[in-house]
């Protein structure tokens, strides 16, 4: 298993008319997604590549799916905490945008599926999810948000709590 990669954002062709598209975390999540003939783009990692979802996601239907990870150091769960990130950068550029994760002891969605997951449950657990609101995040995630997106990129964003701390 190759864990903090760094490949790139995952987006296959024949999905560019796509309505509705799904981001898991990682590519080999996206396949799989593929292969139960979802549209999938696999996010490279659980916290990057928000500028250009926002862009490829402005006017689509959007379904973030997060990994279950344990804790870090800092006490976050860095698949929920990416899931989040991602989510609120959806949010203004989503014609909608529903986040949901694999059900325990799956860590993330492509385990889920190996385990037996049909698109049938997992469409219906998508319709039956709430769409997604910034009023759903943990303060801690508001913090870190750029001050002033337009100026700065993912790669020089500073984390508030870090200049803080």
């Amino acid at each position: 298993m190759v864990t903090g990669s760094r490949l790139g954002l995952f987006i296959p062709s024949g999905i560019e008319d796509a309505d509705t598209v799904l981001a898991p975390e990682g590519w080999s999540d996206a396949c799989a997604l593929l292969n139960l003939g979802f549209a999938a783009v696999g996010r490279p990692g659980n916290n990057h590549a928000r500028v250009i979802l926002s862009q490829f996601f402005r006017g689509r239907h959007a379904v973030v799916i997060g990994d279950n990870d344990a804790r870090d150091l800092s006490g976050r769960r860095p698949g929920e905490y990416g899931a989040d990130r991602l989510c609120l950068a959806l949010f203004p550029v989503a014609r909608s945008l529903k986040l949901i994760f694999p059900r325990l002891p799956h860590k993330d969605i492509r385990d889920e599926i190996a385990a037996g997951l049909t698109q049938t449950d997992l469409r219906r657990r998508i319709e039956m999810s709430p769409l997604w609101n910034p009023t759903m995040l943990d303060a801690k995630v508001l913090i870190d948000q750029p001050v002033v997106p337009e100026s700065i990129t993912e790669d020089t964003t500073v984390a508030c709590f870090e200049l803080l701390a």
